[in-house]
C-alpha cells in the first residue's frame, strides 16, 4: 500500500485502487513507471514519483528504504512459496498494477489432480518441471515469458523445461500466431482403447472392433507382413498422404473443395463439380448434399493437414435459413473429433462460413 502511494501519479487522470479478492492483492494506481520493470525486480534502483510523502511516511515508521519495497515483497513471497507477485504496466491506461497471489506454486489440490494425469511420472519429475506444470495449470496456458518471470529462471532454462515437457507429452504445444504458448495434455497416457470406451457415437460395429482390441490388449499379438506387402497401401494410408498436397479434394457425390493458403487466412471453396443431383430432386436439395458432404471432408482435411489460423469456407449458396443452422451444426459436431481447439463463429452477411482452429 505504502508502494503505491508514493509512487502515484497524482496529475494523471484515474484513481488509487486497492483490491482484495480470495487469494490475491490487486494495487492499481495511475502513472507510468519510471524505470524498467527488470530494474523492478532487482532492487536497489527505485526513482520515488513522491519522495516529500515517502519522507513523511517513513518519519511516523511506514515505508522502506529507497529500493528495498519490492525486494522485500519478492523475499516474503518466495518464503511463504506463494507465486511471484506481477509488476504490469498498462500503456494505453497509463497506469501501473501489482498483483500479489498468495496462492502456492504447489498447492496440494493441484498436486493431486496432475497426479491423477500423469500417474507416478509426476513425481520424477523435477521441483522447477513440477511448478512449471501447476502454473500452466492454474493459468490454462503459459509462455516461456511468464515462466521466466515467476520462477526467476534464465530464458534457455525455461526453453529445456518447456522442450522436456512437450517430448515428454505432458505439455501440448499451442501456436497462436507468433506467440507460443503451452497447456497441460489432458489426454496424457490415454490408451486408444480407453480412449474408444468414452465415445459415445460408436455404431455396432465400432463396438465389436473395440470388443476385439480389449481382448487382444491382453495377448501378445505378432503382425506379420508379407515381403511385397505395404502396410501404407493397404489402409490407404499413401492415398491419403497424396491428397494432402493437391489443393483440390474430390467429394463422392462428384463435387469437390479447394484449399488454398495464405498469410492471413485459409481459403475453402466449395463447388458441385459433375454432381446434378438425383433425378426428381430440386436444386436446393442438391446444393445441400453437396455442402453436408464438403462438411465432413473439410473437417477431416483440417485434421490431416493440421491447419491453423483463420479458416473462411465459401458454401455453394443455400437459401434456406434452416439449412444453414443444419450445416454449421454438422461442422461443430465433426469438428469435436479434432484434438486442437476449434471455434465456429458462424456466417457472415456474405454468406461465408468463419472458423478458427489452433495449431497441434
Amino acid at each position: 500500500m505504502m508502494n503505491s502511494i508514493i509512487h502515484c501519479d497524482y496529475h494523471q487522470a484515474g484513481i488509487l485502487k486497492i483490491i482484495k479478492k480470495n487469494n490475491e492483492f490487486i494495487f492499481s494506481n495511475p502513472g507510468r513507471l519510471k524505470i524498467s520493470i527488470e530494474e523492478i525486480y532487482e532492487g536497489g534502483n527505485s526513482v520515488a514519483r513522491n519522495p516529500k510523502i515517502q519522507t513523511m511516511l517513513r518519519m511516523i515508521g511506514y515505508g522502506e528504504n529507497i529500493g528495498s519495497g519490492f525486494p522485500m515483497i519478492l523475499k516474503t513471497w518466495k518464503a511463504e512459496n506463494w507465486r511471484k507477485p506481477e509488476l504490469l504496466e498498462n500503456e494505453n491506461l497509463s497506469c501501473v498494477e501489482l498483483h500479489l497471489h498468495m496462492i502456492s506454486l504447489l498447492p496440494q489440490e493441484i498436486t493431486e489432480y496432475l497426479s491423477q494425469i500423469f500417474k507416478e511420472d509426476y513425481f520424477l519429475l523435477e521441483a522447477e518441471e513440477q511448478m512449471i506444470l501447476s502454473i500452466t495449470y492454474m493459468d490454462k496456458e503459459i509462455t516461456n515469458e511468464k515462466i521466466q518471470l515467476l520462477l526467476n529462471t534464465h530464458v534457455v532454462e525455461v526453453g529445456k523445461y518447456l522442450s522436456d515437457l512437450v517430448k515428454k507429452e505432458m505439455l501440448v504445444v499451442n501456436q497462436n500466431g507468433r506467440w507460443t504458448t503451452y497447456s497441460i495434455n489432458e489426454k496424457y497416457g490415454v490408451s486408444l482403447i480407453s480412449s474408444l470406451e468414452s465415445d459415445e457415437d460408436l455404431n455396432k460395429t465400432d463396438r465389436e472392433i473395440l470388443e476385439y482390441l480389449k481382448k487382444i490388449d491382453k495377448e501378445n499379438v505378432e503382425v506379420v507382413l508379407n515381403e511385397n506387402e505395404d502396410l501404407t497401401k493397404m489402409h490407404d494410408i499413401a492415398e491419403q498422404i497424396e491428397e494432402m498436397k493437391d489443393r483440390k479434394i474430390w467429394l463422392k457425390c462428384g463435387g469437390f473443395i479447394t484449399i488454398d493458403k495464405t498469410e492471413a487466412l485459409t481459403a475453402i471453396d466449395i463447388n458441385s463439380g459433375k454432381f446434378t443431383g438425383k433425378k426428381n430432386s430440386s436444386k436446393e436439395n442438391t446444393i445441400y448434399k453437396v455442402n453436408q458432404e464438403a462438411t465432413v471432408e473439410i473437417a477431416k482435411q483440417l485434421r490431416l493437414r493440421n491447419i491453423s489460423g483463420i479458416i473462411v469456407i465459401d458454401y455453394i449458396d443455400m437459401e434456406e435459413e434452416q439449412d444453414r443452422k443444419n450445416i454449421m451444426n454438422l461442422l461443430e459436431k465433426e469438428l469435436k473429433k479434432d484434438r486442437s481447439k476449434t471455434q465456429v463463429m458462424g456466417f457472415t452477411k456474405l454468406d461465408l462460413l468463419e472458423m478458427t482452429r489452433k495449431k497441434l
